[in-house]
């Protein structure tokens, strides 16, 4: 346990980490045939919590963390249920792993095939304790023995468990255990009336007494629904009391929510000895602390950010102040050009621009009038690269411009990172790589989510294009289990840095908690296993990545894994749709022989394009591990290549996460062999003309498709001043063209060490037009009257021969007519043509004109 004093703000850390560091023997019994089971169907609680499911928790070991699937494994009481008043002192001096190593499950006796096609648990109406059902209600086939019972199929097998019998040694459905610990505080601890309570992430709920006194619980509700911090002695639930109000019902797993609470300083003992004892209850799967959290008790709110990593070095700014006051008084008016003057050009938060942060407050606020923003507990706090985070409970109310009805529009805390920007201090947003994205699904008419981590370069360098991969979630979890619990930001950002994998978008939908990646008729009321949830991954989720983010679409850039039965949907969705994905992987995935029809339906030529990493732990109680034996059975049957690991281990986020770098490393490979980092120049040399009346005077693109790789330099070109980069290629820009006096011949450099070479040909066709400015006027020299040199068939008489002066008076009507004035011809061509013809015409007759006076003087 971690202690925060208000004086020393550090952490004194008096009580170690809780892991439940649980481990099975490898099991060696043979395996029944994988079977079909049931298509996945809602989660159904009776007495009215149809909203809660019975939430398997997987096995967690230390420095990892665990996603959990719903599942019907065997679980064993872990230890006596004891009240906090009656630990005794040896059990609450225990080291935490002592105490939870007992709860270490036996060997796995069954492997349910529910997972691979799973069905739901159900909690019984009547039970002090209730006993999750290992079948469906509403799916009576297959029947248990096909879909839940037997290592072998023999006649030493056990009998198949009906609904009827749910408490047996076999499946006994809930665990319970106490983690207590002895801690000292000082006398000057806190001075608030309030202090907080960190406990991590606990799987699956919790009740927590301190000194006695019960503080804090999640995952309980009385029978009218309502949150309930009552609970019987001994532990459990009740469901029988008379009274709904005094009655202790499952609400849900809280096994991705990290346990924060707010707990009254009087049952602390200042000065002195404190006994923390911490009741974890198991809802299937195993379950415990999760590892990598921190574990605390905070005097005040400084001390509480420095547990939870936040900025948490005080800071006095009264620009800061007036710039956050300036935000509000923005808002109390409805002034978005106000706001919009106080955020950075630069700012970026969880994905957001300015532009779409401006919008976000205008459509909050926009349906209110007489808006009011009010701040408590306010802070600034300054980080290591001199930003400033300011943090305060905020409470925004207004009149409804319809109704009138004064409403809370919005209250919570607000963390709000601001920066430096040219010499003003203005909102400059988180920069996160790694979060959750709300967006409006068309396929289910509401708002839905999906978490994004995008690589380390992609704020730093606007121009560079990434492969994607699609991570799908286990049944009865989401991408907040990958975000919150797995850390995936980091395990990203360690796996690049460390040159393991290339970077990378991964991108991780919410489809349906128990969806199974499948397309089915929608019923609002069982979102979560009916819908087009395969739609929802292939074009939906798909469409929004290519529209907002640099993703690479081409399908050798794209993979998809899966974990559970995320890897059911990897499977399935992959293989299907060869022209959207390339490369598939697969941890404790619910594979069967849907998923390996799929896979089959591969033609050779496809296939030769895939590839896949598939792994299983033998002790997985939630998946049979012969699907995935199965699936590498046929891949290496047909002499396909992959990854392929089955070894020891249960069905738990310490078993995926292992192999989570191997299938990372996967699709890294896939997309480098593909020519990620290669670049295709189709086309070698371009002509500019300098004239500006030209075809060819204008910008020239240089069609380079990079993938992923990125341009570094062309050299002896400026960015923006000679060049700029769009989709098609890059694009030389006209004033740079303009300066051009010869052929040139550019490198372009890339980021991969590669280089090409794009000749540019320089002309100017100025010099080769014709020169149509009109010159004077040639009137033709007046020709006497005469007759044409007499030939040789005519007589000297015959000067005056009356056929040559029609015929020239013939000759000197047609050129009439065929002036461009006559014929219509009124172009530019035209009327030099005839400027010419008649140049030639009047030097003609004057040469004749002068010949015959010759003539005669001789």
């Amino acid at each position: 346990m971690l202690l925060q004093s208000a004086l020393q703000r550090r952490p004194v850390k008096i009580m170690a980490r809780a892991n439940t560091a649980k481990t099975a023997e490898p099991v060696s019994d043979p395996e029944p045939e994988l079977t079909d089971g049931p298509t996945a169907t809602p989660n159904k609680e009776p007495a009215a919590a149809p909203e809660t499911t019975s939430d398997p928790r997987p096995t967690v070991t230390p420095e990892t963390t665990a996603n959990l699937e719903p599942a019907v494994a065997p679980e064993t009481t872990v230890n006596p249920e004891l009240e906090p008043s009656t630990v005794p002192e040896t059990t609450a001096n225990t080291a935490p792993a002592a105490v939870l190593e007992t709860a270490a499950e036996p060997e796995p006796t069954a492997v349910p095939e529910t997972i691979a096609e799973p069905g739901t648990t159900a909690i019984p109406d009547a039970t002090a304790e209730p006993e999750p059902t290992n079948v469906p209600e509403s799916e009576p086939e297959p029947s248990l023995s096909q879909a839940v019972l037997g290592r072998a199929a023999s006649a030493s097998a056990p009998a198949p468990l009906t609904a009827s019998a749910p408490d047996t040694a076999m499946f006994p459905s809930w665990s319970e255990a106490w983690v207590c610990r002895n801690f000292d505080l000082p006398a000057d601890f806190t001075s608030d009336n309030e202090v907080t309570l960190l406990m991590g992430i606990i799987d699956d709920m919790d009740v927590i007494y301190i000194n006695g006194q019960l503080v804090a619980s999640s995952g309980f509700v009385d029978g009218n629904g309502n949150k309930t911090n009552q609970f019987p002695a001994n532990g459990g639930f009740d469901y029988s009391n008379a009274n709904k109000e005094e009655q202790v019902k499952f609400e849900k797993s809280y096994w991705e929510v990290n346990r924060e609470y707010k707990i009254p300083t009087k049952c602390l003992n200042l000065g002195g000895k404190n006994e923390i004892c911490i009741r974890v209850y198991n809802n299937n799967g195993n379950g415990g602390f999760y590892s990598g959290n921190p574990y605390a008790i905070c005097g005040n709110e400084l001390a509480v950010r420095a547990v939870k990593g936040l900025p948490a070095d005080p800071v006095t700014s009264a620009e800061l102040d007036a710039v956050v006051q300036s935000q509000i008084n923005a808002m109390n008016a409805g002034d978005m050009n106000a706001y919009a003057a106080t955020i950075s050009g630069d700012y970026k938060n969880d994905g957001h621009t300015k532009e779409e942060r401006l919008k976000e407050i205008q459509d909050m606020l926009s349906p209110y009038e007489n808006i009011n923003v009010q701040d408590e507990n306010a802070g600034a706090y300054k980080d290591d690269q001199g930003r400033y985070w300011y943090s305060a409970n905020r409470t925004i109310t207004g009149n409804d411009r319809n109704s009138g009805a004064q409403t809370v529009i919005f209250s919570d805390t607000v963390e709000i990172c601001y920066a430096d920007d040219g010499g003003k201090i203005l909102e400059y947003g988180n920069w996160s790589r790694c979060y959750a994205v709300s967006y409006e699904s068309a396929l289910f008419n509401q708002t839905l989510k999906y978490g994004i981590y995008l690589p380390p370069s992609y704020y730093e360098n606007d121009n560079r294009n990434y492969p994607v991969v699609y991570l799908l979630h286990g049944i009865n979890s989401s991408s907040s289990s990958f975000i919150n619990v797995d850390q995936i930001g980091a395990f990203m950002d360690q796996q690049i840095a460390s040159g393991v994998v290339t970077e990378m978008i991964v991108v991780m939908p919410d489809s349906g908690k128990n969806s199974f990646y499948r397309d089915s008729d929608y019923d609002p009321s069982n979102h979560d296993s009916t819908g087009p949830w395969r739609t929802h991954v292939t074009s939906e989720i798909r469409s929004e990545i290519l529209k907002n983010y640099r993703a690479l679409g081409d399908a050798k850039f794209s993979g998809v894994t899966g974990i559970s039965m995320g890897g059911f949907g990897a499977m399935c969705i992959g293989t299907l749709y060869p022209e959207l994905y390339t490369s598939v992987a697969s941890h404790m995935g619910a594979l069967n022989q849907e998923s390996l029809n799929c896979l089959k339906s591969l033609s050779e030529s496809q296939l030769e394009a895939y590839d896949f990493y598939v792994d299983c732990g033998l002790q997985d109680t939630m998946v049979d591990y012969r699907g995935t034996v199965n699936t590498h059975e046929y891949l290496d049957s047909v002499g396909k290549e992959h990854g392929y690991d089955l070894r020891d281990g249960g069905h738990n986020s310490a078993f995926y996460m292992a192999g989570m770098p191997a299938s990372m490393k996967m699709h890294s490979d896939h997309f480098l062999k593909n020519g990620l980092f290669d670049a295709e120049l189709s086309n070698t040399s371009g002509t500019f003309d300098k004239n500006s009346k030209g075809s060819d005077h204008k910008e020239i693109t240089i069609p380079l498709k990079l993938n992923g790789n990125v341009i570094i330099s062309i050299d002896k070109l400026e960015e923006g001043r000679d060049y700029r980069i769009d989709t098609d290629g890059i694009v030389l820009l006209i004033n740079y063209l303009n300066t051009l006096t010869e052929d040139t011949d550019l490198k372009i450099n890339l980021a991969s060490g590669k280089s090409f070479s794009f000749h540019l040909k320089v002309t100017d066709t100025t010099d080769k037009e014709p020169d149509v400015t009109p010159g004077p006027t040639v009137s033709p020299t007046p020709v006497p009257p005469s007759t044409p040199e007499p030939t040789p068939d005519q007589g000297k008489g015959s000067d005056n021969n009356s056929s040559d002066n029609s015929g020239g008076a013939g000759g000197s009507g047609n050129d009439s007519q065929n002036t461009p004035a006559a014929t219509g011809d009124t172009s530019e061509a035209g009327i030099l043509l005839f400027l010419m013809i008649s140049s030639i015409l009047a030097a003609s007759v004057l040469i004749i004109y002068i010949k015959r006076r010759s003539v005669k003087d001789i």
